[in-house]
């Protein structure tokens, strides 16, 4: 059965693919958040929505559209950040969990591309969210991602990995040159913003990389359903 993109089906279409055995949705969540000088402010939700179809087409199962909000305490004041308040996203992800369960749906996978904190807001809520035997889980695509040896450690933010992963897939949105190497620091605990909001070295990414860390990014969160529905069986 071929993906179902709910934003672009009909009801009638969602109604017959409930009635397919253990019904499962894929929701792509990730900020608008500042990802340096050289990649958008999207970056996030667009590695994540190209990763959450790529999955989708895998499974034949059905996709949300993107939802574009979490929390981003570091980078709250810069002006490419736009993101809400802890019980927002809960809000936000605990009530659309809760509608998907009464439909029907069996399986709930939120991907994202972001981690920390709004990972733990979203997961601490997930106890009380399941319903009528729906699963619903929190997928972070660096908890599954495995990057293979010999093309580099992985950094934080808007370094080499993500600006591989968009000059891989968006390759239109990167803009040259690619600049230098900056990070974050951590005061007594606290992540402290770099000058340039990177942390990492976004000058030795390639297509060829990106292209890597994509496989295996879907590889990743396809090992982690099929772990989680073999283990709900």
């Amino acid at each position: 059965m071929a993906l179902l993109k709910i934003g672009l089906a009909t009801w009638p279409a969602i109604d017959d693919y409930l009635r397919t055995a253990d019904p499962t949705v894929l929701v792509s969540i990730s900020p608008v958040e500042e990802h340096g000088p050289h990649l958008p402010t999207g970056t996030d939700y667009l590695l994540t929505e190209k990763v959450t179809e790529a999955v989708a087409e895998h499974f034949g199962c059905a996709v949300f559209p993107t939802i574009p909000l979490m929390c981003c305490g570091v980078s709250a004041n810069t002006t490419g950040t736009y993101a809400i308040r802890s019980c927002g996203l809960e809000e936000i992800t605990g009530n659309l969990a809760t509608q998907f369960a009464r439909k029907g749906f069996k399986f709930v996978y939120y991907i994202t591309a972001h981690h920390g904190f709004s990972v733990q807001v979203m997961r601490r809520k997930i106890p009380e969210l399941t319903l009528n035997g729906c699963v619903v889980e929190v997928i972070p695509l660096k908890e599954v991602t495995i990057i293979p040896p010999g093309i580099g450690q992985p950094d934080r933010h808007a370094g080499w990995v993500e600006t591989a992963s968009m000059m891989a897939l968006y390759p239109e949105l990167v803009t040259y040159p690619l600049p230098p190497a900056d990070y974050h620091r951590d005061e007594g605990g606290d992540l402290v913003l770099s000058g340039s909001g990177i942390d990492g070295d976004p000058r030795v990414a390639s297509a060829e990389k990106g292209k890597i860390i994509f496989d295996a990014a879907v590889a990743g969160v396809i090992r982690r359903i099929e772990s989680r529905v073999a283990a709900a069986a």
